[in-house]
């Protein structure tokens, strides 16, 4: 039987803790309020239509900016007349946090951007120059796409669902340096897993959707002594499967690690860029080389890429710095270099040169590629004799992800820039 679900607030449609609504407060707002809440929306609007996640609103002595940033994209706008923000930094913190004085927890508000619903993480920060707003912008936690929808191929979902019917014990790894595309693939995993008298646990941050039959707790980056007490009682209650969709800290792991190699199955989402990063994170936590090499299973290595605007791509010219890259990524077998050459030779690749469509940006949209990797023989011998750097190259050369995300860009779904970013993060 799955265990009860605690007290804790969970946002889904049934969730406890108030979210506040952004599109009913620019119809019904007072007259006061109704240009800081337009100014808002607007603000998130063009945010998201840039592929944002994280926006600052940040005051400064002479002119106040809007920072934007995204995975690999960081933006900054002033804003000389910063009357209009200001205010609405203001009514934010009088609407969602009322009177107090200190602000710890964050508070959520909900939006319509792009014709899709979206929530938002709101923090202030106090600063010498007065209050910074950071916003977040989250997909709707209402839906949670399955495996089949999240962009694996159908050999990995083949080879992925075989090993999660067999559901072995030890800790299977899933790398991104997206923190909230890495969730949605353990999320995705847990609904494969999720089957009548398993019982599983999941740690989560706030804004999540509702997995049935699966306990979901609150959990913090930093996490708290309550919700680490809760935790620390909740792995105890004899686990089939724990998964985490939120980075915890070493103490928070410990109650897992011992029993991954018994008789417990952990999903660990880790925000890094490749598998090497990631196992360099496991044995910062403690555990020898030994005990990865008899517990870590597979490694799902992610990466997030835009996808080319359709209305105003065009093919590129390479430059050296390209050519050399492409070079060291597809580096020919000796014995078939006739058929490199030629396979080189067909491909061309395509840049975004911006349009209204995209905003200028030249990408709309994006999507997830990925890679699973297990640990070879030549990996698990490193590791048993103690040879960690080698273990790590080993790890990495066996992560076939830059040349499927060079694939796609053979194919003209995104720009060859998006497969130097993945490359040089290799």
């Amino acid at each position: 039987m799955a265990l009860p679900s605690p007290a804790l607030p969970r946002q889904d449609a049934a969730a406890a803790q108030d979210i506040f609504d952004l599109d009913n407060a620019t119809t019904v707002c007072p007259a006061p309020e109704h240009s800081a809440w337009h100014w808002l929306q607007a603000t998130l609007q063009d945010a998201a239509s840039r592929g944002c996640q994280h926006i600052h609103l940040e005051p400064g002595n002479e002119n106040c900016r809007i920072r934007l940033r995204s995975l690999d994209r960081f933006e900054e706008t002033l804003v000389p007349e910063p009357t209009e923000m200001l205010a609405t930094i203001q009514l934010l913190r009088s609407r969602l946090w009322g009177d107090s004085a200190t602000i710890r927890s964050p508070a959520y508000l909900s939006a319509t951007l792009l014709q899709k619903q979206r929530f938002v993480e709101v923090r202030i920060v106090a600063t010498t120059l007065g209050d910074t707003c950071l916003l977040t912008l989250y997909n709707d936690p209402n839906h949670q796409p399955t495996l089949d929808e999240i962009g694996f191929d159908n050999a990995q979902l083949i080879a992925l669902r075989e090993h999660l019917t067999e559901a072995p014990p030890g800790w299977l790894m899933v790398v991104c340096n997206d923190t909230e595309a890495n969730a949605t693939t353990v999320r995705a995993i847990a609904q494969e897993l999720n089957i009548p008298d398993r019982k599983m646990l999941c740690a989560e941050p706030a804004l999540h959707p509702s997995l049935p039959r699966i306990t979901q707790l609150v959990m913090d980056s930093n996490v708290s002594d309550a919700q680490q007490m809760c935790w620390w009682q909740a792995c105890q209650l004899n686990l089939d499967v724990a998964l985490l969709a939120v980075p915890l800290n070493h103490q928070a792991l410990k109650p897992l690690q011992a029993q991954a190699l018994d008789n417990l199955l952990v999903v660990h989402g880790v925000t890094a860029q490749q598998p090497a990063q990631a196992i360099q994170q496991l044995l910062a936590t403690g555990v020898t080389p030994f005990w990865i090499a008899g517990s870590v299973t597979k490694v799902i290595v992610q990466q997030v890429v835009r996808l080319l605007c359709p209305h105003c791509h065009s093919t590129m010219e390479l430059d050296r710095e390209s050519e050399e890259a492409l070079h060291a990524l597809t580096t020919p077998v000796a014995q078939d270099v006739n058929s490199w050459l030629k396979a080189t030779m067909q491909h061309s690749y395509r840049q975004g040169e911006g349009c209204e469509h995209c905003h200028h940006t030249g990408h709309i949209g994006q999507r997830n590629v990925y890679d699973i990797v297990s640990l070879n023989p030549d990996i698990v011998r490193a590791l048993v004799q103690q040879d960690i750097p080698l273990a790590l190259t080993e790890l990495n050369r066996e992560s076939q992800l830059p040349m499927r995300v060079l694939e796609l860009a053979r194919r003209g779904e995104i720009a060859l820039s998006e497969v130097l970013r993945i490359v040089r993060g290799q």
